[in-house]
């Protein structure tokens, strides 16, 4: 279900991975089953995890969720069911953020088509990790999108280390109006097949 299954962070231990792995794995229509609940405690009795250490290992998860379905600052109904369903499976009370689901802005939804242009500016960064520009650009080739090294009126999206950055390349696509995300909402992107 997270669109970065196996992108935990490297402080993540073989067995929390493992762990953490199985959890998104049986919550990938947001339910946890009788079966899969089975699986999930068989799994930890043999990773030999606390029931406090899997609430903290949930509680992450949530965490990731969360911040996957607010990337983009648009919460569609999916996510926002996807949200509660997550919530209640994991008995978590649920982030007042995500709140009802937004209306959809143009300006705000990115959507990728194969041939766009893409602009990679600044350091980019993942859950804390460095993603380097030719990882991003072989990502970008790989949906059909075509990395360029300017911005230009041509450009369909800049991907950039920060956002809020003041960067000549991020100043310019503020002035052409092109829509600017982070690495993380790029690759979250990739990752739900919104270049289709």
């Amino acid at each position: 279900m997270l669109a970065l299954r196996t992108a935990w962070p490297r402080t993540t231990n073989e067995a929390e991975v493992l762990y953490l792995d199985t959890l998104d794995r049986c919550l990938d229509d947001g339910e946890l089953s009788h079966e899969e609940q089975v699986w999930l405690n068989s799994t930890a009795r043999a990773l030999q995890l606390s029931e406090g250490h899997r609430v903290e290992m949930h509680q992450r998860y949530y965490e990731r969720l969360v911040k996957q379905i607010l990337a983009d600052g648009v919460v569609t109904r999916e996510e926002r069911a996807l949200h509660d369903k997550v919530a209640a499976a994991l008995a978590i009370d649920g982030d007042e953020r995500i709140g009802e689901e937004t209306e959809t802005d143009e300006k705000k939804v990115v959507k990728l088509t194969p041939g766009m242009a893409v602009c990679f500016t600044g350091a980019a960064m993942v859950d804390g990790d460095p993603i380097p520009r030719p990882t991003l650009e072989n990502l970008a080739r790989q949906v059909g999108l075509h990395p360029v090294k300017s911005v230009t009126k041509r450009c369909g999206l800049v991907v950039a280390g920060d956002v809020r950055s003041r960067s000549g390349k991020a100043r310019k696509a503020r002035d052409l109006g092109l829509p600017m995300i982070d690495a993380t909402h790029f690759i979250t992107l990739i990752a739900r097949g919104a270049s289709r």
